[in-house]
């Protein structure tokens, strides 16, 4: 059944939308994190999102943030009158894939529109094996400390589900105790996600350690089941190389037909991205944005 409204009306986007988004969204090729149904709904509260359908291979999504509003694509590209009419009227369009400006950018900028890359918002990836194996002199502390968990502690690793979204649920739990109340945690939004492993395609593990849970990872197939999407990992900071440990878990746990994982953006935290250019990411989801013409 079709929920989605065709353009110019906008609903919010709503779990009920799921099984009309997901199949679409999954075969979108570029591997932009934004373009899932699950990033979708987890933040549709924070950017107040609302989506509308342009055909049957389009949708466009609103919002706002900090930088006032904007809109983003899905699918294929709109006719140009389509997309001059959308900066008219809800502000700069982001999250454009590599593929979408190589289509777009000429025109675009013949009718004074200034696209720009936006390096805040681009995808980091990693090749499967190298977060796998973390082999070579680069990785060599992310390895020592993911073996040092391994040979200290007594460890089991298990699928992360229904049955141990408790468990889960647990380590989130003290995972945000221990830090400061402030803005950007993303706790609801990983708390939503274990709530809603029974009714989605989310897929993850947890870590044990002694029997209690220490550690989690969550994330989906995106790009026709080619690269992983990493949205959530969530530890007990008590147990020395448990991040590292996940992580390579993770990886070692998807199929071989995966080439690529893919751990979002950094939005321009620099803390953020130092730490992920430590695993010495192979390329990146380029994202561009168009903003709106100065008046």
């Amino acid at each position: 059944m079709t929920i989605i409204r065709d353009f110019p009306e906008f609903l919010p986007i709503s779990a009920s939308m799921y099984g009309e988004l997901y199949p679409f969204l999954n075969d979108l090729p570029d591997g932009v994190s934004e373009f899932t149904f699950m990033n979708l709904y987890l933040h549709r509260s924070k950017y107040g999102y609302e989506i509308s359908r342009l055909s049957d291979s389009i949708f466009v999504v609103r919002g706002a943030d900090a930088k006032g509003n904007f809109f983003f694509i899905m699918g294929g590209l709109p006719p140009k009158e389509r997309i001059t009419d959308l900066l008219g009227h809800y502000g700069r369009w982001k999250n454009i894939s590599q593929s979408l400006y190589d289509a777009c950018a000429p025109s675009m900028s013949e009718m004074g529109y200034v696209p720009y890359e936006d390096r805040d918002n681009e995808d980091y990836l990693y090749t499967r094996e190298s977060l796998a194996t973390l082999a070579g002199k680069a990785l060599h502390k992310k390895r020592n400390f993911a073996n040092g968990f391994e040979n200290t502690y007594n460890w089991e690793v298990r699928p992360l589900n229904e049955q141990t979204a408790a468990d889960a649920g647990n380590v989130l739990d003290e995972w945000h105790a221990s830090r400061s109340q402030g803005q950007g945690s993303d706790f609801e939004q990983c708390a939503a996600a274990l709530e809603m492993l029974a009714v989605t395609n989310l897929e993850g593990r947890i870590v044990y350690v002694d029997g209690k849970p220490a550690a989690w990872s969550l994330g989906e197939y995106i790009a026709g089941g080619k690269m992983f999407l990493v949205h959530f990992e969530k530890a007990v900071d008590e147990y020395r190389g448990v991040y590292q440990f996940i992580n390579r878990e993770t990886v070692r746990a998807l199929p071989e037909t995966v080439e690529f994982i893919n751990r979002e953006q950094d939005l321009g935290d620099e803390g953020l991205r130092q730490a992920k250019m430590t695993y010495r990411p192979s390329g990146f989801v380029k994202k561009y944005c168009i903003p709106q013409k100065e008046v």
